[in-house]
């Protein structure tokens, strides 16, 4: 690195996130920011002879995925009413604590969806709170579970839970002319292209089924449910003194 670079306010500065809870985390958040992997080609490439292109835009990504970071702590808080020091004491207290801020903050770097890290935070601040470690155990679950969703996953989970008619089964695609068929492509606007990965998706993960207990996803015309885990994957990401039932997880 040049002399240049390596000024205060330079492009080689050290990257700092503009709140003190992303400092106190570092090695979490770093954590959770290498396992992208458009970051970790780039740091592949950070050798001591890499371009100063190549080093501009590691610093363009990390502080975009740092930025990310921020705002899911701002959640955080928002919810706990914690101060810094608290909060990093709750992200270290414990193996399940830890391994639910590592599956949260990797999440909400990689996600540019806000609501939908706000819906992730819900899970993982009931995680937090939790005295009981069998308790924890399960939320620790659950939000590594649904960290390893798309938005448009997490949707088409909370339509089948919440949607009109939930407990009668959905179908993916309109297989005929009855009207009263629940038809996901038609619940969830965007999903027509790639439900068949999406249905697969919350299948092999245990947040739904169908009545013949298919687990692929690709069981044509089958009706499918939110299985008991699904729905408290839902429940788990509505806000805490916010009844189930009335709100979907976000896109």
């Amino acid at each position: 690195m040049n002399e240049d670079s390596s000024k205060a306010g330079g492009h080689g500065a050290p990257l700092r996130a503009s709140g003190g809870v992303v400092g106190a985390g570092a090695g979490l958040i770093a954590a959770a920011v290498l396992k992208n992997p458009e970051l970790a080609a780039v740091l592949a490439a950070a050798t001591p002879a890499a371009t100063e292109e190549g080093l501009a835009r590691l610093r363009l990504i990390s502080q975009r995925w740092l930025d990310r970071v921020e705002r899911a702590n701002g959640f955080v808080v928002e919810q706990t009413g914690w101060s810094e020091s608290r909060l990093t004491e709750a992200y270290l207290s414990d193996e399940e604590s830890l391994n639910m801020t590592a599956d949260f903050l990797r999440a909400a770097a990689a996600s540019p969806d806000e609501e939908w890290i706000r819906s992730l935070s819900h899970a993982f601040v009931r995680g937090l709170l939790a005295t009981d470690m069998e308790k924890k155990a399960i939320f620790s679950r659950v939000v590594s579970t649904l960290a390893d969703l798309d938005p448009i996953d997490a949707r088409v989970l909370g339509t089948m839970q919440n949607g009109p008619q939930s407990t009668w089964g959905w179908h993916k695609r309109r297989v005929d002319d009855k009207p009263l068929r629940n038809v996901l492509i038609e619940a969830v606007p965007g999903s027509e292209e790639v439900i068949d990965a999406i249905v697969a998706r919350l299948s092999t993960t245990g947040l739904i089924t169908t009545g013949d207990g298919d687990s692929s996803g690709m069981a044509f015309g089958s009706a499918w449910t939110v299985t008991s885990y699904g729905r408290l994957c839902v429940e788990a990401m509505t806000a805490i003194g916010e009844a189930p039932d009335t709100r979907q997880p976000s896109t």
